[in-house]
C-alpha cells in the first residue's frame, strides 16, 4: 500500500525524527522541512496530502512572522492538502479557535503523541478525499469578474488596469468565516440577505442574537478592506443585512 506523504514544516528536527517511525508504522511518509526552500525539495517527487506546520514560537521557522500568514502560503502553496496547526503546550482555546477559523483543517497541541496524530491526519486525509468537490463558481459583481473556487476555497477579482490590455487577476486571501459570508452574498446578489438568512445559512444552531450582528460587522469590515480599489460594494442596510452590488 502506499504511503502518504507528510510535510512537517518545523525547525524541530528531533520532534520529526521522533514522529518518523510511528508515523511510517501508520503508513505515512513523514518529511521535515526547515522552511520553503527545504519544502520545495521535499515536494519535487509529489504533492504531500498533509503539511503539519509548526506554530510553536520556539520551533517555528517563520520567527515573528504571524502564525495566520504562513498558515496562508501553506494553503496557497498546497491547495489540495490537509494543513494541521500545531501550537505549544498551554495555547488557549481562543488560540485554537482562531486558527481554525483561519486556514487550517485542524489543531494539535504540544505534546503529540505520534501514533495518534498519525492516524488522525490519516483520517482526516480520507474524510478530504471522500468529499465530492463543489463545482467551481464564477459570478459577475459590477464592472468586476468575481471569481470563486468553491473546493480551494479560493477568491479573485479582475481589474483591468490602465496601460494594460488585459485585466489582471488579483487573488483575495479571505479566511474560512470571510469566506462563507462572502460566497453567501456572491449567490445572492443585488438582493437583501438579512441578519437571519445569514444565521440560517452560516450559524444555523445559535440563537438569534446581537452576538451574531457583531461578528458580521467585524468580517464586512475586514472583507471590505480586502476589496478596496475594485468595483465591489457591500451595502449596509442598518437592522437588516447586507446587499452585494
Amino acid at each position: 500500500m502506499e504511503q502518504l506523504l507528510v510535510l512537517f514544516l518545523t525547525a524541530d528536527s528531533e520532534l520529526v525524527n521522533f514522529c518518523r517511525v510511528p508515523f511510517s508504522d501508520a503508513g505515512c511518509q513523514l518529511s521535515g522541512a526547515g522552511g520553503w526552500k527545504d519544502a520545495a525539495r521535499v515536494t519535487r517527487s509529489g504533492m504531500p496530502a498533509a503539511v503539519i506546520v509548526d506554530c510553536a514560537a520556539k520551533t517555528s521557522v517563520f520567527g515573528q512572522v504571524p502564525p495566520e500568514e504562513y498558515l496562508a502560503k501553506a494553503r496557497q502553496s498546497f491547495p489540495a492538502a490537509v494543513i494541521v496547526a500545531v501550537l505549544e503546550e498551554g495555547a488557549t482555546p481562543q488560540k485554537v479557535l482562531s486558527l481554525l477559523q483561519s486556514y487550517v483543517n485542524e489543531v494539535a497541541v504540544r505534546p503529540l503523541r505520534p501514533r495518534v496524530f498519525a492516524e488522525q491526519i490519516k483520517a482526516l486525509v480520507r474524510l478530504r478525499e471522500r468529499k465530492k468537490p463543489a463545482p467551481a463558481r464564477k459570478m459577475l459583481s459590477g464592472a468586476m469578474e468575481l471569481s470563486m473556487d468553491v473546493p480551494g476555497r479560493r477568491c479573485y477579482f479582475k481589474v483591468k488596469k490602465e496601460g494594460q490590455p488585459q485585466p489582471t487577476q488579483v487573488e483575495i486571501s479571505l479566511t474560512r468565516s470571510e469566506f462563507s459570508i462572502l460566497r453567501v452574498l456572491l449567490e445572492n446578489k443585488h438582493k437583501l440577505v438579512s441578519y437571519d438568512d445569514f444565521k440560517q445559512r452560516l450559524w444555523p444552531g445559535k440563537a438569534y442574537s446581537r452576538e451574531i450582528m457583531h461578528t458580521l460587522a467585524v468580517h464586512m469590515a475586514s472583507i471590505r478592506r480586502k476589496l478596496e480599489g475594485s468595483a465591489i460594494k457591500i451595502d449596509n442596510l442598518w437592522g437588516e443585512g447586507f446587499r452585494l452590488d
